[in-house]
């Protein structure tokens, strides 16, 4: 075997070698984003896990699940939940409103009222994603002032209908409207 032989056999080689690799990709690619809604189809992730800060005196923090960036350069924010039951919470739409807030902040534009609540089914891990409308800046700078008002004891908290919601509370035992089952 000649030495321009060996070199074409290595060439052809590699060559085979990545297109499998790059199918193979590609594979794994389009399965992990099998779930995502039409709008986000082809769409860029430009933030996995990332925290954010306002820089505030009384700092709002969000952890961005997943932000992707559209075609059109709008940034859709995603946020994953572990439950069985396949819907989005008040919760869900203030803590994702939060992180749209502090993205702002932080000189990021065209950030999407829209964005997605990604519900995992403990057993099986589908994934069924919800389209939220998020809360406008103001409204969660109102939630954000509250908050600091109930922390230095300035007003007294409300209760809650939800029984859920109330039994994970960190200050029911100060409680006297505890909401029972």
């Amino acid at each position: 075997m000649t030495f321009f032989n060996f070199m074409f056999l290595v060439l052809g080689a590699t060559v085979i070698w990545f297109v499998w690799r790059y199918k193979k990709v590609m594979e794994i690619r389009l399965q992990e984003e099998s779930w995502l809604p039409a709008r986000l189809q082809g769409a860029m992730l430009k933030f996995s896990e990332k925290k954010f800060f306002d820089g505030g005196l009384y700092p709002l923090v969000a952890q961005v699940d997943r932000a992707y960036q559209t075609l059109d350069g709008e940034i859709i924010l995603v946020d994953f939940k572990r439950r069985s039951v396949k819907r989005a919470f008040e919760s869900d739409m203030v803590e994702i409103s939060a992180q749209r807030v502090t993205l702002l902040a932080n000189g990021v534009t065209q950030v999407s009222r829209l964005a997605y609540v990604v519900v995992i089914d403990p057993s099986t891990d589908v994934k069924t994603p919800i389209p939220i409308q998020l809360e406008d800046e103001e409204k969660i700078r109102d939630r954000q002032r509250r908050f600091i008002a109930i922390s230095n004891g300035k007003i007294v908290p409300s209760s809650t209908s939800a029984a859920g919601i109330c039994r994970r509370c960190g200050h029911k035992r100060y409680c006297d409207k505890v909401v029972i089952d």
